[in-house]
């Protein structure tokens, strides 16, 4: 399995001394055993042991990937909730693994904590067996990664401004996938994939964005639009972020007052263009 992606060790995870007692198991439908130590076993395979444990800022799409991933498998976790961006002492999202007789390890890279779950359980591939269609879904989650980037731009827009800037580099992204998916059909065709598990709570936020702010960004973006939305509807999306998961995304926009979400800004737009035009700035 090693063999298939060039990352090194160092970039993967890095060991970490235990986590003094994971908080209780979280996960809709997990359905793998727990054996007498605790440790959860995970995917079909017998010498698979894991436990796995997130630490993030609430709603942090990062560790929602780990989340869908572990999801697709029927496999629970636990979370811990660790300081927002703007808070003292904040962390970065890690996925904590543990196995017995091994060291925690610490993965705090959204494609490496992806990767670990997909290791962790060879009975449930989300990669294809073949070399070059895994590069060609590996590249594909590196668009979304920087998707999501962007988009977390966007909603942390201090000004219309930067706000407007944001969203031409949002939609510049989103084109560039668009043309990707071109030449990806049966990426797009798969129920999930890695490339899905990296793109879904991105596409989650966007198309909601697009539904409650009338932000148009996926306006003419036909596979993106349909991928988005099949996405959205898989059996692990829903687990994750189906039940009020708009509901708390929403507070966090409105919480942080970015222009996005400004009423003026959008019925000026409104006026300008007309309903259903393109997408907005910020005014």
């Amino acid at each position: 399995m090693g063999s298939r992606r060039d990352l090194s060790a160092s970039d993967r995870f890095r060991p970490a001394g235990p986590v003094a007692g994971f908080p209780r198991v979280i996960g809709k439908r997990p359905t793998s055993a727990v054996d007498a130590d605790g440790i959860r076993q995970c995917g079909t395979s017998a010498t698979c042991r894991a436990a796995f444990h997130l630490r993030a800022i609430p709603f942090c799409p990062v560790a929602q990937r780990a989340m869908v991933a572990l999801a697709a498998r029927g496999t629970g976790w636990s979370m811990e909730e660790i300081p927002g961006p703007d808070a003292p002492g904040r962390g970065l999202p890690q996925l904590v693994v543990r196995q017995p007789g091994s060291p925690d390890r610490i993965f705090d890279k959204s494609i490496a904590m992806v990767e670990a779950v997909e290791d962790l359980h060879p009975g449930r591939p989300l990669y294809p067996e073949n070399r070059d269609e895994r590069g060609a879904v590996r590249a594909l989650m590196e668009l979304g990664r920087g998707l999501q980037i962007r988009l977390s731009a966007v909603t942390h827009a201090r000004d219309s401004v930067e706000n407007d800037y944001a969203i031409h580099r949002l939609r510049q992204r989103l084109n560039l996938v668009e043309k990707t998916l071109a030449d990806a059909p049966d990426i797009v065709a798969r129920p999930l994939s890695n490339a899905g598990v990296v793109f879904g709570p991105t596409l989650w936020r966007i198309i909601f964005v697009d539904r409650r702010f009338e932000t148009h960004l996926l306006s003419g973006l036909s596979r993106l639009s349909s991928w988005g939305h099949r996405l959205s509807e898989h059996p692990a999306m829903r687990n994750v972020l189906g039940t009020g998961g708009e509901k708390t995304y929403l507070a966090l926009l409105q919480g942080r007052g970015v222009p996005l979400v400004s009423k003026v800004d959008a019925e000026l737009w409104r006026r300008a263009y007309g309903a259903g035009g393109p997408h907005r700035g910020a005014g």
